[in-house]
């Protein structure tokens, strides 16, 4: 099994993985490089659904530029957090409702 060569810090691969990918010892991926920048404005991901990403980035610019929000929404674009927002949801609103008719 071939192992991933080492990077430094900034991305680059060290002298000695240089060494090692021109020899065939390891494999040279980009994998396991981070994306350097702002979080905002990082490729949108396989899990990401794209529009969400694109019109939460563009909400997010206009609360900022008025001052009202401080943090990312890119979060709420994953599948997984939008299939919970469509299950939990609806349950807690049902919760809310039974309560609010039981009192």
């Amino acid at each position: 099994m071939c192992s991933i060569a080492e990077r430094e810090q900034d991305g680059r691969l060290e002298e000695a993985s240089r060494q090692q990918v021109l020899s065939g010892l390891v494999k040279c991926s980009n994998v396991a490089l981070r994306y350097r920048g702002p979080p905002e404005t990082r490729p949108i991901a396989s899990y990401e659904n794209a529009t969400l990403v694109r019109l939460l980035y563009k909400l997010e610019c206009y609360l900022h530029r008025r001052g009202w929000f401080a943090y990312s929404l890119r979060s709420f674009a994953s599948y997984y957090t939008h299939a919970v927002v469509l299950v939990v949801l609806p349950l807690v609103y049902l919760v809310a409702w039974l309560l609010w008719r039981m009192f």
